[in-house]
């Protein structure tokens, strides 16, 4: 992993941007993030990667924490300020819109559930509503 931070770090400080985005919208913060790289998710986030940055579903860098587990990389972007109630598919209402903390919770990934709680993270009350009466007790243990 330490050589792909040396690539990065060459690449950055030859002028790669730290904000281009692929055909899916995911900025280099993004794919960091999904691969739980965090050595580069910290450096991207101290070259000003953007910890709100959305892919075309929406989908921001803690979405993809949240999705994946992957708790240390969500601490570094919240930190940094990442909106931990960022709503998926918010430019197409047709569709269910899901914070990250809902993500972590339908995904069964109580490590990253417990940073985004502690963070002010939230659940739309659409959300809460269908949820079981077993998922509600599990749900309300993250102090909702």
């Amino acid at each position: 992993m330490s050589g792909y931070l040396e690539i990065i770090q060459i690449l950055v400080e030859q002028g790669a941007d730290v904000h281009c985005h692929d055909n899916h919208g995911w900025t280099p913060l993004h794919r960091a993030v999904l691969w739980d790289y965090v050595p580069i998710v910290q450096f991207l986030l101290a070259k000003g990667a953007d910890p709100n940055a959305i892919d075309l579903d929406g989908f921001t860098p803690l979405h993809m924490a949240a999705k994946w587990d992957h708790f240390e990389s969500a601490e570094y972007l919240i930190k940094a300020g990442a909106n931990p109630n960022a709503q998926t598919n918010r430019f197409e209402p047709s569709f269910i819109t899901r914070t990250p903390f809902e993500l972590a919770f339908l995904n069964r990934r109580t490590k990253v559930a417990r940073v985004l709680r502690k963070a002010g993270g939230e659940a739309q009350q659409e959300f809460i509503k269908k949820l079981s009466p077993e998922e509600k007790k599990v749900f309300n243990s993250f102090g909702v």
